[in-house]
């Protein structure tokens, strides 16, 4: 009996001893993808000038600067991209839409767009987060394969929780089911 007691100790002795040469692992920080990085630049500091001096800062050329008129006339006008019920698959009659946004990306390569997945309000409230990803990462998967970079898209999803129409029709669910691109 003793040498079963010894030989349980030894064991639990030679468990321990593999234990203690373990190194501690921190947790992983985990990361939500459900905030995406801010994509719009910080505004210039305006410095202090006394009242009544009529000193040039330049910060109006600064600012009109990194965001021109022609840059803002340029964005296409057509900025949602619409789905069918509970799919995330890019309609045909969409492609012209993520076409005409990636030919405005590329020639203006300092700008960024935020892509926002919607749902409408037919099933829970975490199925439709998830679907509204699903759809804002199927927009970024097609400009992306049309040259864009990936750094430059930003997706969010509000799933059902910003609707643009009210109604309980089919006609205000379609409304609901989009992707909108998002510019600074």
């Amino acid at each position: 009996m003793k040498k079963w007691r010894n030989l349980g100790l030894i064991f639990a002795l030679i468990t321990l001893a593999g234990c203690a040469n373990k190194a501690v692992q921190k947790p992983k920080t985990v990361t939500s993808s459900r905030i995406p990085p801010p994509i719009f630049r910080p505004m210039p500091t305006i410095p202090n000038i006394p009242k009544g001096s009529e000193v040039s800062t330049g910060i109006t050329d600064e600012i009109s600067g990194s965001m021109g008129e022609a840059q803002l006339g340029d964005i296409p006008n057509q900025r949602i991209v619409y789905f069918d019920y509970d799919m995330s698959v890019i309609k045909q009659a969409s492609y012209t839409v993520l076409e005409e946004h990636a030919a405005y990306l590329d020639n203006h390569p300092d700008i960024y767009v935020r892509l926002e997945g919607h749902a409408d309000e037919r099933g829970s409230r975490e199925y439709n987060l998830a679907l509204g990803e699903k759809r804002a990462e199927a927009v970024k998967d097609s400009l992306m394969t049309l040259g864009i970079f990936y750094n430059r898209l930003n997706t969010l999803s509000y799933g059902e929780e910003q609707p643009i129409a009210r109604g309980h029709s089919e006609k205000s669910w379609w409304q609901n089911r989009r992707v909108e691109f998002i510019y600074p």
